[in-house]
């Protein structure tokens, strides 16, 4: 008799042999797992052999970003998804708490958010802004958000950004968190967020957020993910928002209790939001300049 939980573990990468053999060891319980890589050229796919023989190979061709062809293309065994990153570790008190629900038992949801509990210099940060992803569902009740990127010069190679899945149903909640524990050095922490931040910056200059084209609303009913793109909504548009979002996170949210590590932690959440308001007004510089001087 199997011991295997029937979800399928959907995993993207790119060059993470330093990551993925622990992140693998932590879902092997999973009936299947499926990962799509991105021309990896260390030994990513080397690894990801000895677990499994659903791997799929990713191109950017500036039409389909990588999340949304991953949940589209390869083809699922089961209809609920576990999507983890390759620096993500599945515990065992997770495993123990989605079984019931992916196994069978209705939970009246069809999709769960989890928290993060996140590595940094050491130690696991417990305070601070929380991180939390909407990373399991049911594959016939979700798809992606897709956004139009053409003339996005800057992100060309970006092939994931901050697209969210649209459940359609009742979004829940995971008690038990996902470790988030990146063994490379922090050149890769800063990399991710030099991508991100020109992705952000691209969607709000484009107004992407609140037109029709964003599949969440901005708003305080629709659930979790509506009141989150609100308060990013609100954010967007204060004063001193680095300085805001360090007196919120640090302060408020008790980041100080996580000694150095969580000064650090916080210092760089605020340089990324530094990052996407400067590169905001680049784009809006472009723009202008664009416009009183086209070539």
């Amino acid at each position: 008799m199997s011991d295997k939980i029937p979800v399928s573990v959907l995993i993207m990468t790119k060059n993470e042999e330093m990551n993925i053999r622990k992140c693998l060891e932590s879902v092997k319980w999973a009936d299947e797992i499926v990962m799509v890589d991105s021309a990896s050229t260390d030994r990513t796919l080397e690894i990801a052999g000895e677990y499994t023989d659903r791997i799929y190979r990713y191109t950017w061709d500036k039409k389909w970003p990588k999340k949304i062809w991953s949940l589209e293309k390869p083809g699922f065994r089961n209809d609920w998804i576990l999507m983890i990153d390759a620096d993500e570790r599945a515990t065992e008190e997770f495993r123990e708490e989605i079984a019931p629900v992916v196994s069978g038992e209705d939970s009246g949801c069809a999709g769960f958010i989890v928290r993060y509990h996140y590595w940094f210099l050491g130690r696991y940060i417990k305070y601070s802004d929380p991180v939390r992803k909407l990373i399991l569902f049911r594959k016939s009740k979700a798809r992606f958000e897709s956004y139009d990127i053409s003339g996005a010069d800057a992100i060309e190679d970006l092939e994931v950004g901050h697209e969210h899945p649209v459940i359609d149903g009742k979004v829940g909640r995971v008690k038990a968190p996902i470790l988030h524990e990146d063994t490379r050095p922090l050149y890769y922490y800063f990399d991710r967020h030099n991508r991100y931040s020109t992705w952000e910056a691209y969607l709000i200059h484009k107004g992407k957020y609140k037109e029709e084209e964003a599949a969440v609303k901005p708003g305080i009913s629709g659930g979790w993910l509506n009141m989150r793109r609100l308060m990013k909504y609100v954010f967007l548009h204060l004063p001193l928002k680095p300085l805001v979002y360090f007196v919120y996170s640090y302060i408020f949210r008790l980041g100080l209790l996580d000694g150095y590590a969580g000064f650090m932690y916080n210092l760089c959440k605020v340089f990324y939001v530094f990052q996407i308001d400067i590169k905001l007004n680049e784009l809006k510089l472009r723009e202008k300049k664009s416009k009183y001087f086209p070539t």
